[in-house]
């Protein structure tokens, strides 16, 4: 799996959520359940299986530096843009648009960004072959996991219950 390496411009508020984020796509990468949804997926970018692009994402054992920064006035309203990976230098965060997604939508971005460093790329232009791209199936396919893992701390309702007549 990716590892963390050097972050740069996030503020104390901004780096605890990135880390949370990348703690959450890293479990949710690491569940037989994303390993199965990749498995079983067709990708419109490639003609590699989708076992292949599982264990050359899940194998790949580099280091990712992230960044977080403001765009050009020109750029911040003109882009749907939340991050952009650069060669040589990382993934940059567009600062704009990075405070107000929850975890899951962070968590899917970041798997995104690791599928480009993956030498993965999609269209520029939406379209049913950018959807189907890898980077952003498997951007996708993090989010709507994320968001069906139980919330951290929370006693699910029918164990609460039970919880209640215990005590």
């Amino acid at each position: 799996m990716i590892k963390l390496g050097r972050l740069a411009g996030f503020s104390a508020k901004e780096l605890e959520k990135f880390l949370n984020a990348f703690e959450l796509c890293k479990l949710v990468m690491s569940t037989e359940a994303f390993r199965f949804a990749v498995e079983q997926s067709k990708f419109t970018d490639t003609k590699a299986t989708g076992a292949f692009v599982y264990h050359q994402l899940m194998g790949a054992n580099h280091t990712v530096n992230f960044q977080i920064s403001t765009p050009p006035w020109y750029k911040r309203w003109l882009t749907k843009e939340i991050a952009r990976e650069v060669t040589g230098v990382g993934v940059i965060f567009n600062r704009d648009k990075f405070m107000n997604r929850d975890l899951a939508s962070l968590a899917s971005t970041i798997a995104h960004e690791i599928c480009h460093t993956a030498s993965y790329t999609h269209t520029f232009w939406e379209s049913p072959l950018r959807n189907g791209s890898v980077p952003y199936k498997i951007g996708y396919m993090v989010e709507e996991l994320a968001r069906a893992l139980p919330k951290v701390n929370e006693v699910p309702e029918h164990l609460a219950a039970i919880e209640s007549t215990n005590s």
